[in-house]
């Protein structure tokens, strides 16, 4: 029981810090998009 208590908590960590880091990505992608934006008007 113990056993299959640690692997539930250590799958949900695993999920949580993915979610995190896609969300990082997600950001990191959006903010390279507004910047491409940019430039293209400064042009």
């Amino acid at each position: 029981l113990e056993e299959t208590k640690r692997q539930q908590l250590l799958e949900l960590e695993e999920t949580k810090r993915k979610r995190e880091l896609e969300q990082i990505t997600q950001a990191e992608e959006t903010k390279r998009q507004r910047i491409h934006e940019m430039e293209e008007k400064n042009d």
